[in-house]
Formats: structure tokens, sequence, C-alpha cells
């Protein structure tokens, strides 16, 4: 009689839960969806390092961004939920929100509790949002090494470009073989120092 009674009370209370709306996924899961996570472990979200109970004003925001049932990092990495100045992403090293889930986050020191507003990141701005020295990034007109980039008038490849003087296409460049304005030119005719054409 006893152990049914524990066993409708497990049910109940499991139930219940259910009833309230809660994600059924194991909280101890949490820090895995986050970058860092396994940081501060539990203490990310809550005030104990051990979990449960209290929850930081981080783990309020987790709390209330969940999508299903699980932390929303697109959702949580441009607040500054402590109130510190910093924000979420750069204390966790991901200010830019680039990381996903399952891969490396692209800084992993300097890491501090977004939900701590004592605990502040050393280095928060790193790594740096729409970093310049991208030079597969063909949109960035000022990228002297991008070779695509029509803006860049150094640039040698540049078919198009006026400055370059070994550039065929340039009708006054005055190493152009084929220009007939060049007086040295043993192909033009209207050239009046060519001795070679008759």
């Amino acid at each position: 009689m006893l152990r049914n009674a524990r066993l409708i009370t497990t049910l109940a209370a499991i139930l219940f839960t259910l009833s309230l709306g809660l994600p059924a996924v194991a909280k101890t899961s949490y820090p895995n969806h986050i970058p860092n996570g396994g940081v501060n472990s539990c203490a990310t979200c809550h005030v104990s390092p051990y979990g449960g109970g209290t929850r930081t004003a981080f783990g309020n925001d987790v709390r209330s961004t969940l999508s299903g049932g699980l932390p929303d990092w697109s959702a949580l990495y441009a607040l500054d939920s402590d109130g510190d100045g910093q924000s979420n992403g750069e204390e966790l090293g991901d200010p830019c929100g680039d990381w996903t889930f399952g891969n490396t986050p692209a800084r992993q020191t300097d890491i501090s509790a977004p939900g701590d507003s004592d605990d502040l990141s050393a280095d928060p701005q790193t790594p740096g949002c729409g970093d310049p020295s991208d030079v597969s990034d063909a949109s960035d007109a000022s990228d002297a090494s991008d070779p695509t980039d029509a803006t860049d008038a150094s640039d040698a490849t540049d078919a198009s470009d006026a400055t370059d003087a070994s550039d065929a296409t340039d009708a006054s460049d005055a190493t152009d073989a084929s220009d007939a304005t060049d007086a040295s030119d043993a192909t033009d005719a209207s050239d009046d120092s060519d001795t070679s054409i008759e």
C-alpha cells in the first residue's frame, strides 16, 4: 500500500510539473546551448553553482527566451542581462552572436558571468564583428588585397584601372605597342619616324 502511495505521489508531481508548461529537457543541458556555458556551468544561470533555486538576471533572460525548450542564443547574445555594460555575447566569448550549438566559440578566454555585474570580461570585443582584415570579403571596398575590388586603384589585376601602366586596354598607356600615339611604335603607319614601313 505504501509503495502505491509513493507511486501516485510521484506521478501527481510529474503531471503537475507538466501542466505548468515547463520544458521537458533536463536543465543540466542548458550550458551546452550557450557558448562557453561550461566555464561557469550552472552558475551561468543560477546563484547557486549547483543550479536550481534563484536565477541570475541572465538565467531569467534564458528562461524568458527559451525556444523549443532550449536557450535561444540568437535572442540572448546582444542583451546585457546584468547591466554591467557588456553584452552577454561579449562576456561569453561571442560578441557578434555567430556561435551555434556544437561549435567551438571564437574566444575561449576572458569569459565572465553574464548574470554577475561585478564579473567583467577583460577582452569583451574579441573577436571583432565585421573584421576588415577578412580578405575574402569581396564587398569590402577598402580591402587592397581583394583582386575583385574594382574600387582599389592600386589593383594591378583590374583591367579597367587607368593607373595600371601594364594595362593593354588603356589607350593612353605609353607602353602599349598598339597605341597609335606612340612615336616609337613600329606598327604605327602614321609614325613619320618609322622607316620600316613603306
